[in-house]
């Protein structure tokens, strides 16, 4: 083997070396790239979780809270129709009488 030769196969491997630390460092930094996208996506889906079961919580309070009122609108209304049915009631006697 020549001088030539031999300095041409250094220069191809120094060349073919650099082209494997730059596609190592490429691949790399997609994997802390996508760990990072991945640790976000997790956040995020944390995060999603904790509000839907505060959602969940506030629909639950605002459905008793509804059920309780829808109880007293009724409640007031049996009132009311007993009070308009004793004065009917007593109206009736008074105009028979």
């Amino acid at each position: 083997m020549d001088f030539f030769t031999f300095l041409s196969i250094c220069v191809v491997l120094g060349f073919l070396k650099s082209i494997a630390r730059y596609r190592y460092g490429v691949v790399r930094g997609r994997d802390r790239d996508a760990s990072r996208v991945e640790e976000r996506l997790s956040a995020d889906l944390l995060s999603l979780r904790a509000e839907l079961a505060q959602l969940r919580e506030t629909t639950t309070q605002y459905d008793v809270s509804f059920d309780t009122a829808l109880q007293r609108l009724e409640a007031r209304m049996a009132h009311l129709e007993q009070r308009v049915d004793s004065k009917a009631l007593t109206a009736g006697r008074a105009g028979g009488a």
